[in-house]
């Protein structure tokens, strides 16, 4: 998928030697679905001038007027993005309002005629990403007093087939692995792993509740 990153501060393998208790494991985090009551959905109308205007469904306008200028070939601001409403999101539209947008809009330029596109709740389910699931790993060292002496953090999110935000979610996980104790001596490790399985994208927390 991309590399793997790593922060450090300290000696982590040092502080868990010298722990008088350690105490190690592992958590599985599933996924989640968004489940927005409005499934995927554009409406695209050619304009006069070799542009497109797009209705979206969409919690990043910007990206859906990119991605459609490109697959056009024309430029951005021959595309109008109007998103009159959003029902639902929560990340779930983030980056991934742009398939049937661009899809939509090609149709619209082959035929000269303006084209609609919703999915189907069961396509929607099947072809979208969701919350990532995490495999995370840890040990810890303390003392008598339950105080943190060290701490190796793994964390691997399963990104599904394609980067998508990946990379900055792994990363904020490994931001909020420390929760609110302060780690002295640790390594917290971030994996993204590529899977079979749809992007997995954005969701409210952003891996910060995967941390």
């Amino acid at each position: 998928m991309t590399e793997s990153h790593q922060q450090k501060r300290g000696d982590s393998a040092k502080a868990l030697s010298n722990a008088k208790h350690v105490i190690e494991g592992e958590i599985e985090i599933g996924g989640q679905e968004h489940f927005y009551l409005e499934t995927q959905v554009s409406s695209v109308m050619p304009t006069e001038d070799g542009g497109m205007i797009v209705y979206t469904s969409t919690q990043n306008p910007t990206e859906v007027q990119k991605l459609v200028s490109e697959v056009l070939g024309v430029a951005m601001h021959k595309v109008v993005i109007d998103m009159r409403r959003m029902g639902g999101g929560f990340g779930g539209k983030e980056t991934q309002a742009a398939a049937p947008a661009c899809m939509a809009a090609v149709i619209a330029h082959l035929t000269g005629r303006p084209t609609k596109m919703r999915l189907l709740r069961n396509e929607d389910m099947t072809m979208t990403g969701k919350r990532h699931p995490f495999y995370n790993q840890y040990k810890i060292g303390f003392d008598d007093n339950g105080v943190i002496q060290g701490a190796d953090i793994v964390v691997a999110g399963n990104c599904g087939y394609s980067p998508d935000l990946s990379s900055s979610i792994v990363d904020r996980a490994m931001f909020h692995s420390d929760n609110a104790y302060y780690l002295c001596d640790a390594t917290v490790t971030g994996h993204r792993c590529k899977t079979n399985t749809a992007s997995n994208t954005a969701y409210r927390g952003f891996g910060g509740p995967q941390g």
